[in-house]
């Protein structure tokens, strides 16, 4: 038992490189998650469902009546019921720290806002309707932390903010 402090030296030196190597590990697969995160992101936009929803949404005009409203929404539910989910994803996924509200807000900020202006008497009303006060909680939570986010004044749009970016390798 002499070199019981050899046995114990290299048992420590064994734990600690795993617990490094585990960090190592662990800090890889969030660098993977987020890369994975932002190109499904930018799936959303590409696919042309997302952009006849959109520009569906962003032609609704802002002086409607909400039976006006509700009866130009029954041409095109499928959109409307598609950015609302969408954006319902991505708020919970928000919430959760699953990606971060930045990103969503550098990608699709501006037509999550204009969505839920254009939306919200629609929502509110089939909230009432349906007796569903959960319809769409998490885009009207998101389009709420959206808009706290950009007044916050902390947030320059990309050309102000990175006028002087410079590509290094």
């Amino acid at each position: 038992m002499k070199h019981k402090w050899v046995f114990d030296f290299v048992t420590m030196i064994a734990v600690v490189t795993g617990v490094i190597y585990g960090a190592i590990e662990i800090h890889n697969f969030s660098e993977e998650h987020e890369s994975e995160a932002i190109f499904r992101l930018f799936e959303i936009g590409e696919s042309e469902t997302y952009t006849s929803a959109l520009t569906f949404v962003r032609n609704l005009p802002d002086t409607l009546t909400l039976v006006q409203l509700d009866s130009i929404i029954k041409i095109n539910e499928a959109a409307v019921r598609y950015l609302g989910t969408t954006w319902e994803g991505l708020g919970l996924l928000i919430y959760h720290r699953q990606i971060p509200l930045p990103w969503v807000d550098a990608l699709y900020g501006g037509p999550i806002l204009l969505s839920w202006k254009k939306l919200k008497p629609w929502v509110e009303e089939h909230r009432r309707i349906d007796n569903r006060l959960y319809l769409y909680e998490w885009f009207q939570w998101l389009s709420d932390r959206l808009s706290e986010y950009e007044k916050d004044g902390t947030r320059s749009p990309a050309p102000v903010e990175y006028k002087n970016w410079q590509w290094n390798e």
